[in-house]
């Protein structure tokens, strides 16, 4: 059985969608087994564009409704949110409708109108309990003007902690963010030099527990650390100010190096990814320090 959201999305999709209709709300995904927060996705690898080692792609046939993933050269391990939009139609398509729906906001009225539209979608879904919000689990920022309608939501939710991942660090640089506004940059992009540098709050993926710990890192005074702490629950990407790091997992291309890492660690009883059962919140109202 088809499920209902992809019945719809791929109905509008089909019979064509006017995104300049004011009436049109973005999709909010509501929390789930992974993610213990309400979120907002975009098509992975489409709007990324300074990604590099994970640069995945799902191109989806509308005719025949058959999906495949597109691997980027530079690609060392295969994105984990793109993997999800290949194995489930209903998520590739809600994200390509947020994506128009975004781009099409951002054309008829800039930051202000997107911003409009996003404040509406959030105020008719989140519950008055919500307090974080990621931005992203497929896609990232991409363009200015995007980030800066993203910043006039927070500002319009103080209560509520707005954190995503990007690897789009050019439009970050030098910006004053939002306090209720968290940023962890994504290592395996175009900059990882430059914001490893600054001793800027990052992710690394890594292959391994060891790897993790034998990690070599700096602050932002210029202190060498050695080793990460690995998130299976997304809490560090808004409890401080430190790095971390992520296990390697999901699917990955036969043979790489990726999916042999991905086997060692299922071999060894590793868990790797995210679990809702493991969600730790900070206390309720109580923003990151």
């Amino acid at each position: 059985m088809i499920h209902e959201s992809y019945q719809i999305f791929a109905q509008l999709l089909l019979e064509g969608v006017d995104f300049n209709d004011p009436c049109l709300i973005f999709r909010i995904s509501p929390p789930n087994a992974k993610i213990d927060h309400y979120n907002f996705s975009l098509r992975s690898g489409y709007t990324c564009p300074f990604a590099k080692k994970c640069l995945t792609k799902v191109e989806r046939d509308p005719k025949t409704k058959t999906s495949k993933l597109k691997r980027s050269p530079s690609s060392e391990f295969q994105c984990f949110s793109a993997s999800q939009e290949l194995m489930y139609p209903d998520v590739y398509l809600q994200r390509e409708y947020n994506e128009n729906l975004a781009k099409a906001r951002l054309k008829s009225g800039g930051p202000v109108a997107f911003a409009k539209s996003m404040i509406a979608a959030i105020s008719e879904n989140l519950s008055r309990s919500a307090k974080y919000f990621r931005i992203h689990i497929g896609g990232d920022f991409f363009s200015k003007t995007y980030l800066d309608g993203w910043i006039l939501v927070a500002k319009a939710f103080p209560d509520i902690v707005f954190y995503a991942y990007t690897k789009s660090y050019p439009y970050f640089k030098d910006l004053s963010l939002p306090v209720n506004f968290l940023i962890t940059h994504s290592l395996g992009g175009k900059h990882d030099d430059e914001i490893k540098q600054k001793g800027l709050k990052f992710a690394a993926v890594v292959m391994s527990p060891e790897e993790a710990d034998s990690y070599v890192w700096k602050d932002k005074a210029g202190v060498e650390h050695t080793g990460l702490e690995i998130d299976h629950d997304d809490t560090h990407a808004y409890k401080d100010d430190k790095p971390f790091a992520l296990l390697i997992h999901g699917m990955q291309a036969a043979g790489s190096p990726a999916s042999k890492a991905v086997s060692a660690l299922k071999k060894r009883g590793i868990k790797a990814g995210y679990s809702r059962t493991d969600m730790k919140r900070l206390p309720t109202g109580e923003l990151p320090k």
